[in-house]
């Protein structure tokens, strides 16, 4: 699946989008593919908050916004017609409207989207769906808007299901995680990071393995799961720790590390991943 927007991840990871917390697990970059499947620098990825925000009202001149996208897309469609073109004239709007979140334009980007999500019956590419479904819970719940948030998510992972996305679903099911984490439900958030590591374990994107380990790490913690949270970081620290070593990658599976030792008592172990 090629994804055509969302916040990015890379194995080099480095965070353009969102400051997080400093012990939330970081979000990569995209993962690529060959319908539209997430492209590591194309898929929103949500993050991990300390505090709720104060509800926004996003305040959208939805007539202009809309009629120009949905006037724009019958346009390219009638110029391109027969003409072979790849590309789904959709994607343009996606990557704008990715712009627009990168930029910390929220209500500008969620008119984009909602612009293209009118014209997705016509998208033949259900991956395309999948992506501006996601990105739409993302922005929704940055805003704060929760049930559209959810309503979004779930849409995006029920299409994902009919592809048999495991980039997807994986994908998703981290954004699943953080999104009932920051409403303070832990055990939703703990259920939908076992689900992201079943999937990663069946695809190759060593970027968006390495989150999904790192993210579930930390909401096993949060659940007084030890051992289970000890699995997953110690997963993510071989990861890190590899043929090439990555420091920035070592520090951010220190903190679940710490934390389990710590709870079970075993400070010689966190010495030595803090010192190593």
């Amino acid at each position: 699946m090629v994804v055509g927007s969302g916040l990015v991840m890379s194995f080099q990871w480095r965070n353009t989008h969102e400051t997080m917390e400093p012990h939330s697990p970081t979000p990569p970059p995209h993962p690529p593919k060959k319908h539209h499947t997430p492209n590591p620098n194309l898929v929103l990825f949500d993050q991990v908050e300390e505090h709720t925000i104060k509800k926004e009202t996003p305040k959208t001149n939805k007539v202009t916004m809309k009629k120009i996208i949905l006037i724009t897309l019958a346009l390219f469609s009638l110029l391109t017609t027969g003409r072979g073109e790849e590309q789904s004239p959709n994607q343009t709007f996606i990557d704008k409207a990715l712009e627009q979140v990168n930029a910390g334009n929220l209500r500008g980007a969620l008119e984009m989207y909602l612009g293209v999500a009118e014209n997705l019956k016509t998208e033949k590419d259900l991956g395309i769906h999948v992506n501006v479904y996601n990105d739409l819970g993302v922005v929704y719940r940055r805003l704060n808007m929760n049930d559209s948030a959810i309503y979004y998510y779930n849409k995006a992972f029920d299409t994902a299901v009919k592809l048999n996305d495991k980039e997807w679903l994986t994908a998703l099911s981290l954004n699943l995680s953080v999104f009932y984490h920051n409403l303070n439900h832990y055990n939703d958030a703990a259920r939908y990071a076992d689900i992201a590591v079943k999937y990663v374990g069946q695809q190759e994107d060593e970027s968006l393995v390495f989150y999904a380990y790192q993210l579930a790490s930390s909401m096993k913690t949060e659940v007084k799961d030890y051992d289970r949270a000890l699995q997953y970081a110690r997963k993510a620290w071989a990861m890190a720790d590899g043929s090439e070593g990555n420091d920035d990658l070592r520090l951010r599976c220190i903190p679940p590390l710490t934390s389990v030792f710590d709870a079970k008592g075993q400070t010689d172990s966190v010495l030595h991943y803090i010192n190593i």
